[in-house]
């Protein structure tokens, strides 16, 4: 059985400006738990509820914590290709989304195809009920949810275009950052950004 799917991502999408806000305050005092004081007190994310602010707060610890260290530097930075960086490491944390991206999306664009579209979400889970029996429980709202912040995610990470028409967007990723990736082995990530020659 294939590794189970997170899939908590449904009450956001790519969260950027919380995302930064928290990783900039981490390359300046490295320990989570001070920052998840930080956040509860309502310091570093500006959510009027506390149960709000520590679910933001932990599922971007929650992302973090998978980042490669100049993945969170760029964030932080706010660099150039920081935005595509928090799309690959969303993409590499929850891998439903960068699943769809490889098998789905990828595959579109080397077919020539520039677009997606709702239907093909809802095959590729389908596909993956076999593998991932957690899908099968789901409840219909709670996967059209999935779908929504999927694409919504998607759209934020300058994948696909915003609107109805879901255009596939091929990144114009900054050399830097592809030899970033390479320099770890980390091709995957260079795929979930529809890298060419990601492996090369």
């Amino acid at each position: 059985m294939s590794e189970t799917y997170r899939l908590s991502f449904t009450f956001g999408g790519l969260l950027f400006p919380e995302t930064v806000r928290i990783a900039k305050r981490y390359c300046e005092v490295p320990d989570w738990e001070v920052l998840r004081i930080e956040a509860n007190g309502g310091e570093l994310l500006k959510k009027a509820r506390e149960t709000s602010r520590y679910r933001f707060f932990r599922e971007i610890r929650d992302r973090l914590s998978q980042a490669w260290p100049f993945e969170i530097d760029l964030i932080a930075r706010e660099g150039i290709g920081a935005r595509y960086a928090a799309y690959a490491l969303c993409s590499r944390y929850y891998r439903l989304v960068g699943d769809f991206v490889r098998e789905v999306v990828l595959d579109e664009v080397s077919m020539g195809n520039d677009r997606v579209d709702f239907s093909d979400y809802y095959h590729f889970l389908e596909l993956k009920k076999s593998t991932h029996p957690e899908l099968n429980s789901l409840a219909e709202t709670t996967i059209a949810k999935l779908r929504q912040v999927t694409f919504r995610m998607l759209a934020e990470g300058q994948i696909l275009e915003k609107g109805k028409e879901h255009r596939i967007l091929i990144p114009d990723l900054p050399d830097a950052l592809v030899r970033q990736y390479r320099a770890q082995g980390d091709y995957l990530a260079l795929e979930h950004l529809l890298c060419k020659n990601a492996g090369s």
